[in-house]
């Protein structure tokens, strides 16, 4: 099925639903509902766009926990592993990011590496461990594939 295609269960003239018949209608990118960042929903639908796109080779060989601080579900403990987002935390990765949600937000979907060096300087971001870790990730420059993957998850997250 296409991606910009829902099934629908239409109703008869009575309003009851007819479960046994559905159509597909196109609903435009901008209608569609979007996930709240870091909610299982997300997640979910991130793992659908990785699947999709595909494994990124060029993604740096590079563990990194985080933990997000603040977020309306709560803190939420996640790992960067070869650029992707996993939950939880990883055993072994040298350095940990604390960081507030609006922050992890704007650094992670939106790719504003100006809000994580002014939230950096006053203290927001807290970082334990191998500090190098961070800076070889800022130093390396997004695949096409992670790209790609920033466009798609600026469109499903709320």
């Amino acid at each position: 099925m296409r991606q910009d295609c829902v099934l629908v269960a239409p109703r008869d003239p009575l309003g009851e639903e007819c479960p046994d018949v559905a159509v597909v209608a196109d609903i435009p990118k901008e209608k569609q509902v979007p996930e709240t960042f870091l909610s299982d929903a997300w997640f979910t639908e991130v793992d659908k766009i990785r699947a999709e796109l595909g494994d990124d080779t060029a993604a740096p060989d590079l563990q990194l926990n985080i933990v997000v601080t603040g977020g309306p579900e709560g803190d939420k403990e996640l790992h960067l592993d070869k650029g992707a987002f996993e939950k939880g935390l990883v055993d072994g990765a040298t350095t940990k990011v604390i960081v507030p949600f609006e922050t992890a937000k704007s650094m992670f979907v939106q790719g504003d590496q100006s809000a994580a060096m002014q939230a950096f300087m006053s203290g927001q971001i807290k970082v334990e461990g191998d500090m190098s870790k961070l800076m070889a990730m800022q130093g390396s420059a997004p695949s096409e594939v992670q790209k790609q993957l920033t466009e798609r998850v600026k469109d499903i997250t709320a």
